[in-house]
């Protein structure tokens, strides 16, 4: 009996919610630790959008890229997708888009 009072007693005290053990971060503590840090994006679809014409020096309304955004989140390398919709393929135009979207990583980007 006094093996199982034990034990429940030990998990009842490991399930205490853990908020009640946190010390609050403030806002200058993390933008300490993110600033020290190398923010690196691993995967990023804009490329199809500057290839219809999007211009990422300029702040945009749409999606979540953009020049000035990354500049003020701190953003230390970013990873740009180069993928090709299945559409593209059931018209044979697979190759050709797949170096469209290389290109506009290399030039526009």
């Amino acid at each position: 009996m006094g093996l199982l009072f034990r034990i429940s007693a030990a998990l009842s005290l490991s399930l205490l919610p853990a908020a009640a053990q946190v010390r609050k971060v403030t806002d200058a503590e993390v933008n300490k630790v993110h600033r020290g840090a190398l923010l690196i994006d691993g995967h990023n679809d804009v490329t199809s959008a500057t290839l219809r014409g999007a211009d990422l020096a300029r702040r945009r309304e749409q999606g979540h890229t953009d020049i000035p955004r990354m500049k003020e989140g701190g953003m230390g390398a970013q990873f740009f997708a180069a993928y090709v919709a299945v559409d593209f393929i059931g018209r044979n135009a697979s190759a050709r888009r797949a170096l469209q979207m290389i290109d506009t990583i290399r030039q526009d980007i």
